[in-house]
């Protein structure tokens, strides 16, 4: 088709055959038939383009919280206090973990000494220096790890292990732990050769000792519409689910109406966190580190009709107790604002896929994972 002397683009041919077929009351050309957008691979990706869902993910950081949990608990179900000697190793691969300079297979490798037949007695004792230690640590680590790093590390877990100093609490420390661990077993996080460089600087969370930090970005990610990352929300824009970060105030002598909002939220607040590993019709059940001196599960109630997290003053949470039993109805509270009362409550954390078009050459048959739980390609 021409217009005058001059040829028609393809878009102009396009739109003067469809606006015939439209005047005529005939159907369109078979050739102009209805656009498919391009299929899309949703999930966290891999520095290699692999990808994991968010089922998966989720699954991950669940299952490693379960297993934290399980370790700090005694045959009999009760939990082990954070000054038992032979858990003094954990706390030092939660605080290794906060720190995101420390790259993921020297991570994984500290951790396991740490876990190791190390006797840490001396060290608790001030008789043993950190030079030794930190040798026993690094055996057989790749690549070099700073010794602040680990020096850092070890001295963070002595003031969690005797619950005192600025470091004392190690709860971000925790979940930071969690979810890096399942970040680096599903191949979110890795190291890329040659030159072992660190390929996940867009890690799920910030690793971090504060949780006000780690929710921080979440909120300026969400803000900035950058996905594949967890997200901040206020309690009542979306149910809790697995894996989710529930954070709330801790802070003492506090009235309801002094409670942290996520909007206002700054660094050096007086935060903490628990990560979701349980979710029921009215109430979901979490993990989180420096619990009672421990890690414990606490319920925290939701509305059976929406499935909103209860944010109300006299609504407890429950927490599970010295023998590790966990009650299946919180209380309710006289208080202006009780230390569990669910008011304190002002953040969700919630993960968010991210979806990218298929390339090309994988076609359909690639294997690549998608956001409805498809299996991941690695």
């Amino acid at each position: 088709m021409r217009f005058g002397r001059f040829a028609a683009s393809a878009r102009e041919r396009r739109e003067a055959d469809l606006f015939l077929a439209d005047l005529l009351g005939h159907a369109p050309p078979a050739e102009y038939g209805e656009q498919q957008p391009p299929p899309q691979v949703c999930g966290f990706f891999h520095p290699d383009g692999t990808v994991s869902t968010i089922a998966q993910l989720r699954a991950a950081i669940v299952a490693r919280c379960n297993a934290e949990w399980s370790a700090w608990h005694t045959s009999t179900g009760a939990p082990r206090p954070e000054c038992t000697l032979t858990m003094f190793g954990r706390l030092v691969g939660y605080y290794l973990a906060a720190d995101q300079n420390i790259l993921p297979d020297s991570l994984l490798s500290i951790q396991a000494n740490a876990l190791g037949p190390i006797n840490y007695a001396p060290v608790l004792a001030g008789t043993a220096g950190p030079a030794t230690l930190r040798t026993l640590l690094r055996a057989g680590a790749p690549g070099a790890t700073a010794n602040a790093i680990i020096d850092d590390a070890v001295s963070r877990a002595r003031e969690g292990h005797d619950n005192l100093g600025p470091f004392r609490a190690w709860s971000a420390a925790f979940v930071s732990a969690c979810v890096r661990a399942a970040a680096i077993s599903e191949g979110i996080e890795a190291v890329t050769p040659p030159g072992r460089t660190h390929a996940g600087q867009g890690l799920p969370l910030r690793p971090s000792l504060s949780h006000a930090l780690y929710v921080i970005r979440a909120r300026q990610d969400r803000a900035a519409g950058r996905r594949g990352r967890y997200h901040a929300f206020v309690p009542s824009a979306q149910p809790p689910g697995l894996a989710d970060i529930i954070v709330q105030d801790r802070r003492d002598d506090i009235g309801p109406g002094q409670v942290i909002t996520l909007a206002t939220l700054a660094s050096g607040a007086e935060t903490h966190g628990d990560v979701v590993v349980e979710v029921a019709a009215d109430s979901v059940v979490t993990i989180g580190g420096n619990v009672g001196d421990s890690v414990r599960k606490r319920r925290y109630p939701r509305d059976p009709t929406t499935g909103l997290l209860v944010t109300t003053v006299p609504q407890l949470y429950a927490q599970e107790d010295d023998a590790g039993a966990l009650s299946t109805a919180p209380g309710t509270s006289c208080q202006a604002l009780a230390d569990k009362s669910t008011r304190r409550i002002f953040a969700l954390l919630s993960l968010v896929d991210e979806c990218r078009p298929v390339p090309p050459a994988a076609g359909s048959g690639s294997g690549a994972g998608s956001g409805s739980g498809a299996s991941s390609s690695r």
